[in-house]
Order: structure tokens, then sequence, then C-alpha cells
């Protein structure tokens, strides 16, 4: 009733140690071989994520400072006008100190004048 096992799983067993082995020599070749050039590869990834970032700030100042810009040109008539009409208040303001300036001085005259 008992059989003697078979050799075949044994040499099956034998087969698959050997691919194994081979497998692993063969990957551990590749490694040396493309591991330059992964590494490279992810340096290279790495700048170009590096650029693709900076590019995209770049983008994002200048799409602000154009906005700035427009609020900066429509902004200028409307502070231009406000510093004219201030230079003119201030004129004004001068011409009529100095017409109180010149009564003032006419008023001390006349007094001087009477003693």
């Amino acid at each position: 009733c008992f059989s003697t096992p078979s050799p075949i799983p044994q040499i099956n067993r034998g087969h698959m140690t050997t691919e194994a082995k081979r497998a692993a020599k063969m990957e551990k070749k590749m490694k040396i071989l493309l591991g330059g050039y992964q590494s490279r590869a992810m340096g290279l990834m790495k700048q170009l994520n590096d650029l693709w970032d900076q590019i995209e700030q770049a983008h994002l100042e200048l799409r602000t400072f154009e906005e700035l810009k427009k609020h900066e040109d429509s902004a200028i008539p409307r502070r231009l006008e406000c510093l004219k009409e201030d230079v003119q208040r201030q004129q004004e303001r001068e011409k009529e100190l100095q017409q109180r300036y010149a009564d003032l001085l006419m008023e001390k005259e006349t007094l001087q004048a009477k003693f």
C-alpha cells in the first residue's frame, strides 16, 4: 500500500532552486546595470519637479503683479485729482493767510501811527 515517493517532485524542487538562484543572480546584475540609470532618473525627476514648482510660483507672482498694476493704473488718476485739489486748497489758504497778514500789518502800522 505504501509506495515509495516519486523522484519527480524531487527533480522539480531541484529545478526550482536552480532557477531561483539564477533569477536572483540576474536580478542582482540588473540592479547593478540599471541602478545608475534609476538614480539618475530620480535626480532628473526631482529637478523637473523643482523647476515646475518655480514656474508655477513665477506665474503666480506674475498674475499678482499684473493685478496690482491694473489696480494702480485705475487708482493713479484719482490720486492725482486728490493731490491737485489738496494743492489748490493749500494755495487758497496760503493766499488768505497772506492777505490776513498784510491786513494785520497795515492795522499795526495804523495803530503805531496814532500813538
